[in-house]
């Protein structure tokens, strides 16, 4: 009976020992399956050999790359680890592969140095990445500026001096020369001119030759060009023709009087008035505008104690002219040759109101005055310029529009 008893309490016994007590008198002595459950209400680890509860798994993270802090993001609460200092090489973001050969590279790239590229020396220690964004700090950045301030030069720079090449703030000699030496000197041909011995780089003699027109010109005296005021020609000047009916103060050439109908037989009369009241004439019959007949009565009074004749062919007669039955051609242009000239009131001697020394010849003219020619675009007159050629000051014979050569 007691060897029964003690066999029921020692299967107690064992069973007992085979649980895990609640108060942790015992502990598990094999890995425990929970058959896919929970265990809930379990405290939260604080040792390392202490279960962690779902509040204490990390659920994501974070970087900031501007402060270098990962960011741990829990139920429990987020955990912050600044990693300032503490990043190691292989975890940069960058491209290639970091290893003793390659450097990290401004576009985040590793890459092998060429060896041909020289690397200044480093001194101090930078301890940290603090020490070495305090070192950055204090460079200046790759796109700035400087003021004037920042020039090392020798000399006081203001608003009279100018940096000079060697280093000096200096005034610049008077007249801005710039105070330098010239070292070269080159000159280019001009229309006409051409210059030999060009450049002179110490010491030389610059010759210029002329053009054979100009070698021309040069041998004209002044006395030989006309003026541009009141010129006088000789020769045969010639000037453009005006466009028919042009009035004004162009010169008008012996083409453009021809052109203008003032020849014998050049137009057509259409219309003769009479005017009357001349001295002891009166006329009936005008004006006549095409055909018809105009009739003069009266006695013409021949003047200083003349004959007293009473009709013209008698005063002419008294006069010692031909008589009306003795005219012919020759004798008509004898008679007008004998009084022709300025003064002589005759209409053959006039040409649109003026008298023949009214006008130029085409021959060698003489200008009175102040001759003008039309601009070729029509916008007004230009006078005739004078042209003189010499080697000195014109002096008080040049005037407004001359063309001066020397």
């Amino acid at each position: 009976m007691a060897s029964r008893h003690d066999t029921h309490d020692k299967d107690l016994a064992d069973g007992i020992n085979d649980c895990i007590h609640k108060g942790g008198q015992n502990s598990a002595t094999a890995d425990i399956s929970w058959g896919g459950y929970k265990i809930t209400g379990l405290a939260a680890g604080t040792a390392a050999t202490d279960a962690a509860n779902y509040g204490q798994t990390i659920t994501g993270a974070s970087w900031d790359f501007a402060t270098d802090v990962l960011t741990l993001t829990r139920a429990a609460g987020n955990v912050t680890l600044d990693l300032t200092g503490q990043i190691a090489v292989t975890a940069l973001k960058a491209t290639g592969t970091p290893d003793s050969t390659k450097f990290l590279r401004g576009d985040g790239t590793w890459t092998t140095i060429s060896a041909t590229t020289a690397w200044g020396s480093i001194t101090g220690t930078l301890s940290s990445q603090t020490d070495l964004q305090s070192a950055l700090n204090n460079k200046a950045a790759s796109s700035h500026s400087h003021t004037v301030s920042d020039i090392s030069a020798s000399g006081t720079p203001d608003s009279t001096t100018y940096l000079r090449g060697d280093g000096t703030w200096a005034a610049p000699p008077s007249g801005g020369g710039g105070g330098g030496t010239v070292t070269s000197v080159a000159v280019a041909n001009a229309t006409g001119i051409t210059w030999s011995g060009s450049p002179i780089t110490g010491s030389g003699t610059l010759t210029p030759t002329l053009s054979s027109n100009l070698q021309s010109w040069s041998g004209i005296a002044p006395s030989a060009k006309a003026d541009l005021a009141s010129p006088t020609f000789t020769g045969t000047p010639a000037a453009p023709t005006a466009a028919a009916a042009t009035n004004t103060t162009q010169i008008a050439t012996t083409a453009y009087v021809k052109s203008q109908g003032y020849t014998t037989n050049a137009g057509t009369v259409t219309s003769v008035a009479f005017s009357g009241g001349t001295t002891g004439l009166s006329a009936s019959g005008g004006p006549i505008t095409s055909s018809g007949t105009l009739t003069l009565t009266g006695t013409l009074a021949v003047a200083n104690g003349g004959t007293g004749a009473t009709s013209a062919g008698a005063a002419l007669t008294a006069l010692g002219g031909l008589a009306s039955s003795s005219y012919t051609a020759s004798d008509v242009l004898s008679k007008i040759l004998t009084v022709d000239g300025a003064a002589s009131g005759l209409d053959a001697d006039l040409l649109d109101g003026q008298h023949g020394s009214y006008y130029a010849p085409v021959a060698s003219p003489t200008f009175t005055g102040t001759p003008v020619l039309t601009n070729a675009d029509g916008t007004g007159t230009t006078r005739i310029p004078r042209v003189f050629v010499q080697s000195g000051d014109p002096g008080t014979d040049s005037g407004d529009g001359d063309l001066w050569l020397w």
